[in-house]
């Protein structure tokens, strides 16, 4: 009976932290939408789930052709074209005004870099799975679930 309501009152404590999480996460996420790309926070979850589409589909487009092509890494030519691609492909989505919209350029050059770094990138996905599993033993031994 004891251990019952001790782990009901971890459970308690779980939820009340996730919420508390989730608000702040979403309270930052909105801010940086709107400084990124100019837009009022009421419009930041439109901006989200367009730039969530764009990554899925080029994930699903890379995935397929590096199945096809096989592993050869796109030239330093390709990257470039590649980034001024998206490059002007954002400024037709942002609008003409779109040298006023602050970070678009370091929106792009985080992605060619992301691109180019990906050996570090899984690394670090790597040690970022294994300390996620530390986090959860903890949270398993803090909440008692």
């Amino acid at each position: 009976m004891i251990g019952d309501h001790q782990h009901s009152g971890g459970r308690r404590l779980l939820v009340g932290d996730v919420i508390i999480l989730s608000r702040l996460l979403n309270q930052a996420w909105s801010r940086f939408i709107a400084r990124l790309f100019g837009v009022q926070r009421d419009q930041s979850l439109l901006i989200t789930l367009i730039a969530a589409g764009a990554v899925v589909e080029g994930l699903q487009r890379g995935a397929s052709r590096a199945r096809q092509v096989g592993s050869t890494p796109p030239s330093l030519g390709d990257s470039f074209i590649g980034a001024t691609v998206v490059k002007e492909s954002m400024n037709s989505i942002v609008g003409v005004k779109s040298t006023d919209r602050p970070f678009v350029g370091t929106l792009i050059a985080a992605a060619v870099v992301t691109k180019l770094c990906h050996p570090v990138v899984s690394t670090a996905w790597r040690r970022g799975t294994a300390r996620v599993r530390s986090f959860r033993m903890t949270v398993r031994s803090r909440y008692g679930i």
